[in-house]
């Protein structure tokens, strides 16, 4: 059976009572309301076999697509190499990186502090401000 596009809206909600309005990807609870199209829930489907899997986040599914498209495109095979690399993500990224150093193009919170603050010297005219910010951007670095 194939559903007919009119009846897309349906199948959703539908499926989205199912799963109690749980994202099957991500476990977070999906909003129908939210103004974000990114965190509203979309029914998910297979771009293979063309078969609908469950309700999911739109990000979730941007992500999910993005998954996919890499593996269709690279000819990477969608068991095997891909399994492994997802498999290691996690691992991946909550490891401890704290003795390494900083990428070049990450702003701290103490380096957007300081560059909001030259903005406001720049912008100032008395002398005794631009002093002020001047000591405050010295304290900083």
């Amino acid at each position: 059976m194939k559903l007919k596009y009119t009846e897309i809206k349906t199948e959703r909600e539908k499926r989205f009572e199912a799963q109690e309005g749980i994202c099957s990807l991500c476990g977070e609870a999906m909003d129908h309301n939210h103004s974000n199209a990114l965190v509203r829930p979309v029914l998910d489907h297979c771009h293979y076999t063309g078969r609908i899997r469950a309700v999911i986040h739109g990000d979730c599914n941007v992500l999910l697509g993005k998954i996919e498209n890499f593996t269709r495109f690279k000819g990477k095979s969608m068991s095997g190499r891909l399994a492994q690399a997802l498999e290691g993500v996690y691992s991946y990224m909550s490891a401890d990186y704290s003795d390494e150093p900083y990428h070049p193009k990450h702003r701290s919170p103490n380096d957007k502090e300081i560059l909001r603050l030259k903005r406001i010297l720049r912008r100032s005219k008395r002398q005794e401000t631009k002093a002020k910010y001047r000591k405050l951007i010295e304290d900083l670095q």
